[in-house]
């Protein structure tokens, strides 16, 4: 069982490998099975075809990539600082996803909308983003019972606009040009995440995003 597992990871591992080079739609099963080291049909032995063995290894690699997040059981740290090392993990990996990011993009061109394996594809990537958003709000939570999060604060939307702005630097890296945008790094990526979760522990954040309105709104009048 356990080398059976093994198998299917190194199978997708080099799925995940060519097609980062060529793109998905030029990815072959010939390929993957040689640069996996197994042979044709084992590889249709795990996968009825060669869109399911694609779509497999996009799951894997998002999967991956969010389990990038430290875990939240760790008990003798507070929620801020759990947080605080959430940033880290975040920015830390950020190069990394960003290698294989575009994978994640090409998926849906090789699944039609409508049959099952598309559904399949948006099942799974639901289900392991709302894993993510799960983690980053429990984490929100704990920080808020212990004050240092504002009580006013809707966890659930922080948590959702924390893994917008994460997957929107990654797509923004996936497709600019290297030092195109100073966000899409990993000091970039840690200053945008640490804004978020100051702007939900700052007490005055709420007043001050309050009177830049109501100046916006005096001098308009003028």
């Amino acid at each position: 069982m356990e080398e059976a597992e093994n198998r299917k990871q190194r199978i997708l591992a080099a799925a995940l490998r060519i097609g980062g080079q060529r793109g998905l739609a030029a990815t072959h099963m010939d390929e993957i099975a040689e640069a996996a080291g197994v042979s044709k049909g084992t590889l249709y032995n795990f996968y009825k075809s060669r869109e399911q063995l694609l779509v497999e290894a996009v799951l894997f690699f998002v999967e991956a990539a969010v389990e990038e997040i430290p875990e939240v059981s760790d008990e003798s740290i507070s929620g801020e600082q759990r947080l605080q090392a959430l940033i880290e993990s975040m920015a830390g990996s950020f190069d990394r996803i960003v290698e294989n990011f575009p994978i994640a993009t090409q998926a849906g061109s090789l699944t039609p909308p409508g049959t099952e394996i598309h559904s399949h594809l948006l099942n799974g990537l639901n289900e392991i983003f709302l894993g993510y958003r799960k983690k980053i709000r429990s984490l929100l939570a704990l920080a808020q019972s212990e004050g240092s999060v504002r009580e006013d604060v809707d966890l659930n939307a922080l948590a959702a606009i924390w893994v917008a702005t994460y997957n929107g630097l990654l797509y923004r890296a996936s497709f600019e040009e290297s030092g195109a945008d100073s966000l899409c790094t990993e000091a970039g990526v840690k200053q945008a995440l640490s804004w978020l979760y100051e702007s939900a522990t700052e007490i005055e954040t709420k007043n001050a995003f309050k009177n830049r309105a109501k100046s916006h709104t005096k001098d308009s009048k003028v």
